[in-house]
């Protein structure tokens, strides 16, 4: 195995270590679900997942929907965007629970269930999230055991205010494959929901790409090394590409640190961002030696390095064909 890809794996180990210690939630965006009967269902509100929604205008709710068993863990984080105004409240609504608080008008409550109102509060200074990254506000932090067997709802809602808002539900780290692959897509989607350009968040992997293929081309025209054939140019694109979704990070990392406090998270940021550099730098190197006399070699390490990709979520391409 070459050098280069013994040492991305070394990384990946080291990355799953810093996985260990932190909380790794699973996307999801919902659809509509402004009314009851289209409350977006949780299948397994056990396992962490990351909601990210949006209230599109005052005086709304979005209703979530999710079956507990008794004795289950019901795991909850309220928080929005370090750039957002909004705080909102929730509401728990569900069989054996007491109602408490105040529920807005326009919040509705299935009939024979409780409803307990949590209002959301501002922290003092926002916080960091190493894997997206980004910086939030977290307004509610919620970890209750169901005493009653059924099915619950959530509702996100404000009276007056509007904007994006995010959920975290449950607390078992589990990732399916396809998951893990539409990671790099569903981040996008996160900066998007935060309130990024799509323009914005690709600029830095435009770039290289960009910079790249022109520093390639003025390599071939000067006589220096240079890819060669088919397997040269597709092994320096993606190689490129790798590159690029390292610096989209490490442009995301310094937009999040602009917002909130260095914590040691962010290790577990550089080790995401090192992982596509030092790939991407060894996918180009490969590439630009395609011609010499150790192209299985080449091949084979090559291909190890695209496997690689897919695990360490570099070249968003992946991401990308999963949707399709």
């Amino acid at each position: 195995m070459h050098r280069q890809c013994r040492f991305t794996t070394v990384l990946v180990l080291l990355l799953i270590l810093s996985v260990a210690g932190t909380e790794a939630h699973v996307p999801l965006i919902p659809a509509n679900n402004g009314a009851l009967e289209t409350a977006t269902p949780i299948d397994d509100p056990l396992k962490s997942w990351a909601i990210y929604g949006e209230l599109r205008t005052g005086g709304v709710a979005n209703y979530y929907r999710l079956d507990l068993a008794e004795g289950d863990r019901l795991r909850l984080l309220l928080f929005v965007p370090a750039e957002s105004t909004l705080t909102p409240s929730l509401a728990l609504m569900g069989p054996g629970i007491e109602s408490q608080g105040v529920l807005p008008s326009f919040v509705h409550v299935p009939a024979g269930l409780g409803a307990r109102v949590f209002a959301g509060e501002r922290a003092v200074q926002a916080s960091y999230e190493p894997f997206t990254p980004a910086s939030q506000y977290e307004l509610l932090d919620l970890d209750l055991v169901v005493d009653t067997a059924g099915t619950y709802y959530l509702a996100v809602f404000h009276a007056s205010q509007s904007g994006p808002y995010g959920l975290a539900v449950g607390y078992r780290e589990e990732f399916s494959i396809l998951e893990w692959i539409r990671v790099p897509v569903n981040v996008i989607n996160v900066h998007r929901w935060s309130g990024q350009s799509l323009g914005f968040i690709l600029a830095p992997l435009l770039g290289t790409l960009l910079a790249g293929f022109a520093l390639l081309f003025w390599r071939r025209r000067t006589g220096s090394s240079a890819p060669q054939g088919l397997f040269g140019w597709l092994g320096s694109t993606a190689g490129l590409l790798y590159i690029g979704s390292g610096a989209m990070l490490l442009m995301q990392l310094g937009v999040a640190l602009s917002r909130a406090p260095v914590t040691a998270a962010v290790i577990v940021t550089l080790i995401l961002v090192l992982l596509p550099l030092i790939a991407g730098a060894a996918l180009l190197r490969i590439a630009l030696r395609a011609h010499s006399k150790h192209v299985l070699r080449a091949r084979a390490t090559m291909a190890c390095l695209g496997l690689l990709g897919f695990i360490i979520w570099a070249g968003l391409l992946g991401g990308r064909f999963s949707r399709s």
